[in-house]
């Protein structure tokens, strides 16, 4: 375990991380001020719990970890949060249209969004990092620390598991 978190040793360690991280932030959720909220939550939380923590790493790897997995926990809230907005585009979009239709579509579209939800963490997390962050293959592999070839068979498998899915629900 590291030594105790004083404030001085504090302000040595924000003044050095913020603005890095920021931007290794920023390449996974794409908005500046969105990125700056997540590392500054992350250092508040740091030196609210500092008393507690038990960091096993060195400081900078907990935070690099701690706003990795904040980016991604975001990425996946957005994920719920555009079937949501479908959901109610489809409503708008289908009110005057023929009712079968209407309940088809949405049906489809739930079964689309449970078969996302229910991918293996990885492929989740890169599925959602490609189609709601709207990454390339060398951004995640870059932001993940694994091999591009890694991203495109684990996006391929995604697609491959949505699919089966999907006949699964719809033969």
């Amino acid at each position: 375990m590291l030594t105790q978190l004083d404030k001085p040793a504090f302000e040595i360690l924000f003044k050095k991380l913020y603005a890095p991280l920021c931007r290794y932030c920023c390449r996974f959720v794409r908005n500046q001020m969105l990125a700056e909220e997540i590392v500054m939550d992350k250092f508040v939380a740091l030196w609210e719990k500092r008393a507690s923590l038990q960091i096993r790493t060195s400081y900078d790897s907990f935070m690099y970890t701690a706003v990795r997995n904040q980016a991604i926990d975001y990425l996946r809230s957005r994920a719920a949060k555009l079937s949501m907005l479908q959901e109610d585009l489809t409503d708008d979009l289908y009110d005057d249209s023929d009712p079968q239709k209407t309940i088809e579509y949405k049906e489809f579209e739930k079964d689309i969004n449970k078969a996302i939800e229910s991918l293996p963490e990885k492929c989740f997390i890169i599925f959602s990092m490609k189609r709601f962050g709207e990454m390339n293959n060398a951004e995640i592999a870059r932001e993940l620390r694994i091999a591009e070839k890694t991203v495109q068979n684990q996006f391929t498998r995604a697609k491959k598991l949505i699919q089966e899915a999907l006949l699964k629900l719809r033969p």
